[in-house]
């Protein structure tokens, strides 16, 4: 077992009202290598022949609230859209906090054009994206939300999968590690038994072979069922945590590296095909810039970066985030044996290779691990 991880999200879950669609803005930086080079590359857009390119306004659907921190990736999204293209061609619209699609709509929402761009939680769609789903088991080693990010961005553009024939991956994160906020320490696994934790999707089989109880409940209702007792705790990432204010209602916060969702900035294929070659050409190169400089090093990186500086205010303190040993964490893990076999047969029985897909997605994993370990004093500033 690798050494044990320091790893947390950034908030998912910010709580407000969005009345009207948000024009995706810039943000005030970006890389310092992106600025050195954009006016060259803005003067090498000119020079290409835009007679064909098509002007619109894209939807951007997202359950998240219109200040949560992953917002600021479709900014910068739009940002580099202006540089290679130009401004006018491709607008974003964000529609935040489920005003135009709910979480468990997003997905089928780009398919189906209701919006252009969305923001999908791949955990609520069990079933639907059986290969990309490979990233939800609960059993691997995840040291990092970089190193998970960049398995599935891999994985994804190795494999193709056709359950994405209506809308194409931009953009992955690997919500990973998760955690376990909960009113009672957990310091071993023993202490899980009997306790009752709010978890969804793969995690509930983790909780279950824990010893725990686990408990389907809406991340919005979790503040109160911890006040009263109803619950002992919940797995989520620890950003949601703390912009959930769990702090106030349960004071432990114990890292899980064997659980983790992934998400997927989804965008509608008809859209994306319809672009002629050309802009197709400047849309893929605002998304490479987009992916380098922000989705693929959220979290771990951007905490000394000027483009993530208001995430580190009024987002919520836990105290006491607990890091088990590895000795502690190896009875988690002998609990979950079994299960990315588990997983490979029930790819096996919808007639895909099961074994080359889960064999292929630990194999990343591991190079990525590797390549991006965990940095503990990247979080300091956070929690």
């Amino acid at each position: 077992m690798k050494k044990t991880l320091a790893m947390l999200l950034c908030a998912m879950m910010v709580l407000g009202l969005a009345t009207a669609p948000v024009t995706a803005h810039a943000t005030e930086a970006t890389s310092a290598s992106s600025e050195t080079s954009a006016a060259s590359e803005s003067s090498a857009a000119e020079e290409v022949d835009k007679s064909d390119w098509v002007t619109a306004t894209w939807s951007y659907a997202s359950f998240l609230a219109a200040d949560a921190p992953n917002q600021d990736g479709i900014a910068l999204l739009q940002e580099n859209i202006n540089k290679y293209m130009g401004e006018g061609y491709i607008t974003i619209e964000s529609y935040p906090n489920g005003t135009l699609l709910g979480m468990l709509d997003i997905a089928e929402g780009v398919e189906n054009g209701v919006a252009e761009l969305g923001f999908a939680q791949m955990s609520v769609s069990i079933g639907k994206y059986p290969v990309e789903q490979v990233a939800e088991i609960a059993g691997p080693y995840y040291a990092s939300t970089k190193a998970g990010s960049a398995t599935i961005k891999e994985y994804l553009d190795i494999v193709q999968p056709e359950e994405f024939s209506k809308a194409i991956p931009l953009f992955t994160l690997g919500q990973v590690p998760l955690a376990i906020c909960s009113t009672k320490p957990i310091n071993s696994i023993e202490d899980l038994k009997g306790m009752q934790i709010r978890a969804t999707g793969y995690a509930a089989e983790a909780v279950s072979r824990w010893g725990a109880v686990p408990v389907s409940m809406a991340i919005g209702e979790v503040y109160e069922a911890l006040r009263n007792g109803l619950v002992d705790g919940c797995v989520s990432s620890v950003g949601a945590f703390g912009n959930s204010m769990f702090q106030e209602v349960a004071d432990y916060c114990t890292m899980m590296p064997f659980i983790g969702y992934s998400c997927l900035v989804l965008l509608n294929r008809d859209t994306y095909e319809s672009l002629p070659e050309s802009q197709r050409e400047a849309f893929d190169k605002a998304c490479e810039d987009t992916w380098n400089d922000f989705y693929c090093k959220y979290l771990e990186e951007l905490d000394n970066d000027p483009l993530s500086q208001k995430y580190i205010h009024d987002i919520g303190q836990i105290e006491g985030i607990k890091w088990l040993d590895d000795e502690t964490l190896k009875p988690f893990a002998d609990a979950l044996e079994g299960l990315t076999d588990d997983y490979k047969t029930t790819l096996n029985d919808l007639g895909f290779d099961g074994d080359y897909l889960v064999d292929l997605y630990l194999e990343l994993l591991d190079k990525y691990n590797e390549m991006y370990p965990p940095v503990p004093e990247n979080y300091s500033k956070w929690y």
